[in-house]
């Protein structure tokens, strides 16, 4: 017979199930966290750059209309220093350039600022870059811009332009260049921070969960291989009771199982020693029965044959008498009762002859002759007989 070996041992399945759902849960934590914090450091990035740009349209009116904007480079060279800050240009409501600052400046094409017009802050966003348009109002808006409960008197987005008849006119507008370079540089370092804090609680936990199990198959594989071994029954050897309580627990349960075997096995042996000896005292009184039994049969057949021996010697002497009386003048009536005693006496012989034959062939002390059988004669007497 063919031993069943399962695939799976208990500690591969436990492994093997904690480390996928791990690395799903880890993936999925990671992926949750990136979008989170894209989204919330992009919003952030795009929103600090519509407050920098208003800041600087506002800072930029006067000297676009003194057509002075050499006045505040200095300034505006400063700006363009800002963290993340790759490019500042400042045009004219043509669309001619009037300062350009930074590293990487992207001039937009006219049609776009056009469209920026009509909308307070216009972002154009690009995967490595975003662009934030800002027109320059010939005087400053009176309607409410700034939140005063918000953090750093951020400015609010309008959610529809503005649309009346004394809007003022466009002098000019403001492009601020920013770079998600460093935020996606900061966004990847964050995630392998988190990767490696989450691996290291994952490895630590497996140590602790490896730890837990092999506390918990060792005291199994042990008491397998003890109930694997010949020498387990043969001996009724107990395995060590050790592990954590549910591994005690089958060690106990396994050695008051070998205790009831042992205990069983001792009563069968006991009981078969009981069953020899009780088979050997009733064998030894059937062997005395037995002789009993030949004693009284062979007292039996002796009796009968003596017995037989004893009735054949008077029996003998009726039928001489008999015989002597066939010889006397007897009458019609006499004759036929003599002839009835004969017979009834021949058949009387006949069955003691019977008995002492029987007699004799029990107590197997009859003896055999050998005669020549005619056996045409006995056919014959057969076929007339049928």
């Amino acid at each position: 017979m063919v031993a069943f070996r399962p695939p799976f041992t208990l500690h591969q399945l436990f492994v093997s199930g904690f480390l996928i759902g791990m690395l799903a849960l880890s993936f999925s934590v990671i992926l949750f966290l990136q979008q989170r914090l894209s989204a919330y450091f992009y919003g952030d990035l795009i929103e600090n750059g519509r407050t920098l740009s208003l800041r600087i349209a506002e800072e930029s009116r006067l000297p676009i209309i003194q057509a002075a904007v050499e006045h505040i480079e200095s300034r505006l060279e400063t700006l363009a220093a800002y963290p993340n800050v790759t490019g500042l240009m400042i045009f004219d409501s043509r669309g001619k350039t009037l300062s350009a600052f930074g590293s990487n400046p992207v001039p937009p094409r006219m049609n776009t600022l056009v469209g920026a017009s009509t909308t307070r802050t216009h972002v154009i966003e690009r995967p490595d870059s975003v662009t934030i348009m800002t027109p320059v109002h010939e005087r400053k808006i009176t309607s409410p811009d700034r939140d005063p409960h918000a953090f750093g008197g951020r400015v609010r987005q309008p959610t529809t332009p503005s649309t009346s008849r004394d809007a003022p006119n466009i002098i000019g507008f403001v492009v601020l260049t920013l770079t998600k370079t460093p935020l996606q540089a900061d966004l990847n370092q964050i995630n392998r921070h988190i990767l490696i804090v989450m691996w290291t609680g994952i490895l630590s936990f497996t140590a602790v969960m490896l730890f837990a199990l092999s506390q918990l198959t060792r005291p199994i594989q042990r008491l397998a291989r003890v109930m694997s071994d010949p020498e387990t029954v043969a001996r009724f050897r107990r395995v060590e009771v050790r592990g954590v309580r549910e591994a005690q627990l089958f060690a106990i349960t396994f050695n008051a199982l070998m205790t009831r075997i042992a205990d069983s096995q001792a009563d069968l042996a006991r009981q078969v020693e009981e069953a020899v000896r009780e088979m050997k005292q009733q064998n030894a009184e059937l062997v005395v029965a037995r002789k009993q039994a030949e004693a009284a049969s062979h007292a039996k057949s002796q009796f009968i044959a003596n017995v037989s021996h004893e009735i054949r010697t008077p029996l003998h002497g009726l039928l001489g008498a008999l015989s002597l009386l066939e010889k006397t003048p007897l009458s019609d009536k006499q004759n036929s009762y003599l002839v009835m005693i004969r017979e009834d006496a021949d058949r009387l012989l006949r069955e003691m002859n019977s008995i002492l034959d029987f007699s004799q062939l029990e107590a197997r002390g009859l003896p055999l002759r050998e005669q020549p059988c005619p056996l045409k004669k006995t056919a014959g007497a057969r076929r007339q007989a049928v």
